[in-house]
């Protein structure tokens, strides 16, 4: 196993939302793949789950996007390094990220900041994501983002 290979999907992963590229995303994913977005409410005391999809409901989401009314900027994810932890039964990978939104005018400014935590597998000599969690800080995004951040 190799820690850079497994940050590799990481940034692999990012860069396939950040270039609509759903079909690649999905190709780094196992058929069982989980994925939550979370935010801690300080006024619930609790997480609030914004999204929660397995593999099918993210085929669907993506296929359906073009249905929708989309935001107009571009987002780029900008990653911390990935924090690679390994154990016998479990590959863990912690990174935090900024996602910038740009217009059309070539403004950017911050769109939200949080941390991925991805459950990574070994499967016939290639790592695939198993899960992601993603944690936000921000709690406000807006309206029409449908892309999975």
């Amino acid at each position: 196993m190799s820690n850079e290979e497994i940050r590799n999907i990481i940034l692999l992963s990012c860069n396939s939302l950040d270039d609509h590229d759903f079909e690649g995303f999905l190709n780094l994913c196992v058929k069982g793949f989980k994925y939550t977005i979370k935010v801690f409410s300080p006024e619930l005391l609790k997480d609030m789950v914004w999204l929660e999809h397995d593999y099918e409901g993210l085929k669907v989401l993506f296929e359906e996007l073009p249905d929708h009314l989309q935001r107009n900027e571009k987002i780029s994810r900008q990653l911390s390094y990935p924090l690679v932890e390994t154990s016998a039964k479990k590959i863990k990978v912690t990174t935090n990220f900024c996602v910038y939104k740009t217009d059309l005018d070539g403004k950017s400014s911050i769109f939200c900041i949080g941390n991925y935590i991805d459950n990574v597998c070994y499967i016939n000599n290639k790592y695939f994501l198993k899960e992601r969690v993603v944690h936000l800080e921000t709690r406000d995004l807006g309206i029409g983002l449908h892309v999975p951040i």
